[in-house]
């Protein structure tokens, strides 16, 4: 018995029935003449609804036309257009925006004239988000943190999120943070917190309740508050969640109604088991709200952002410390000396390293002699100058000597 070859009709059947690839074929008016299971499983619109109709009533987004009008290209001149990202949403998921990883080739007769389009959609969105959150992460690792600077650190995050994932962010920390201070272990219960950084897709940042360095006050059942006292990372998807705190604010409820603000995600900026401040993540433009994955990308975002805040709240104690230690070292008078009027001035060759370990002495010596000494303990910082504070007057050195410290 010989082996039965498929035919063209079973090979037809399968592709608008069984292919798991979405297909759709077009006439030379661009308009839907079949569609297979697969791409109504896809699109959620049943063939009565399609068939006569263009793409844009399948799927509505901002660059429907340009693939409209690649397919007609295929039309014109027979050659397939292929891996075209397209952005839209469907029937089917009306509420969120997806993409789709769409080809066209011409379909042609047996006079190889070509009579229609065939084209592909595969639903890439998971893809998609997946390397988005990617290169965020990777260009967070790059981009945050870049200096020893707390404000700085807060505008790098903001200016790195808006508008890939928010449209409005801000970061506010808590006063020790800006100090150098320590702040207290564990959960801050403290509801006033400073503005470091905010960002808008807006001009001027409108939505913004305070400016950049002021302090911006949250009502004690606010989400910040709530994120501040647990330590854990709120999610509001419409402003129907939230809106029970925002009603105690009427400042914020305005700007809530005024630019149309309704997902929030809430995370404490936290590092090495301190809370240092809380960071928000709005959308209002974007109509799609924010989902469990994004909130897991902003704290993975938030948390090296927090390990760099934490660094710059670090080195500003210590060189905080470090100048008040310097001061405390600087000779406040010089002893008249019979043969030179001596003076000094301290000023660093480089400040950007800090204080150091440098001194000079100024040493009388007979015959109407003087003797000038400069010397330097190796490093910069904190260390170098408790260093040299702790040496006292060189060995065997007279002790109406003059000794000025730490650089002069």
């Amino acid at each position: 018995m010989g082996q039965a070859a498929p035919t063209g009709e079973a090979l037809a059947d399968w592709v608008l029935t069984g292919s798991p690839v979405a297909v759709t074929v077009y006439d030379t008016g661009m308009r839907c003449v079949r569609q297979n299971e697969a791409m109504r499983r896809l699109t959620g619109i049943p063939d009565e609804k399609r068939i006569g109709q263009g793409l844009s009533a399948a799927v509505a987004g901002d660059n429907v036309g340009e693939w409209e009008a690649r397919m007609r290209r295929v039309l014109d001149t027979g050659r397939a257009e292929e891996g075209f990202l397209l952005r839209g949403r469907t029937l089917r998921d009306p509420d969120h925006d997806r993409r789709f990883t769409v080809s066209a080739s011409p379909l042609r007769d047996r006079a190889d004239h070509v009579v229609g389009v065939c084209a592909t959609m595969i639903d890439s969105t998971e893809q998609y988000r997946a390397r988005e959150r990617l290169a965020l992460l990777n260009e967070a690792s790059t981009r945050v943190g870049s200096t020893l600077d707390v404000t700085q650190t807060g505008q790098e995050l903001t200016d790195l999120v808006v508008p890939r994932l928010a449209d409005f962010v801000c970061v506010d920390l808590v006063e020790a943070l800006l100090t150098g201070d320590e702040p207290p272990p564990g959960p801050v219960h403290g509801v006033i917190l400073r503005r470091v950084a905010h960002r808008s897709v807006r001009e001027g940042t409108p939505e913004a309740v305070v400016r950049v360095g002021d302090v911006d006050w949250y009502t004690p059942n606010s989400a910040q508050a709530r994120c501040l006292a647990t330590g854990r990372s709120a999610l509001y998807r419409t402003a129907r969640e939230a809106i029970s705190w925002i009603a105690e604010d009427p400042a914020r409820l305005a700007k809530v109604e005024e630019y149309g603000l309704h997902s929030w995600m809430i995370v404490p900026v936290s590092a090495r088991g301190t809370t240092l401040g809380v960071a928000m993540f709005l959308r209002s433009r974007r109509c799609e709200p924010f989902e469990a994955e994004d909130l897991s990308l902003a704290e993975d975002l938030v948390a090296r952002a927090a390990v760099c805040l934490d660094n710059a709240r670090r080195f500003t104690r210590e060189r905080m410390a470090a100048l008040t230690l310097q001061r405390s070292l600087l000779p406040q008078r010089l002893p008249d000396q019979s043969a030179v009027h001596a003076a000094f001035r301290y000023l660093p060759g480089a400040p950007e390293l800090g204080v150091g370990g440098d001194w000079c002495d100024v040493i009388p010596l007979s015959g109407a002699r003087v003797a000038l000494v400069v010397g330097d303990v190796v490093g910069h910082g904190l260390q170098a100058s408790a260093t040299m504070g702790g040496c006292g007057p060189p060995c065997g050195r007279s002790q109406t000597s003059t000794w000025l410290r730490p650089n002069c």
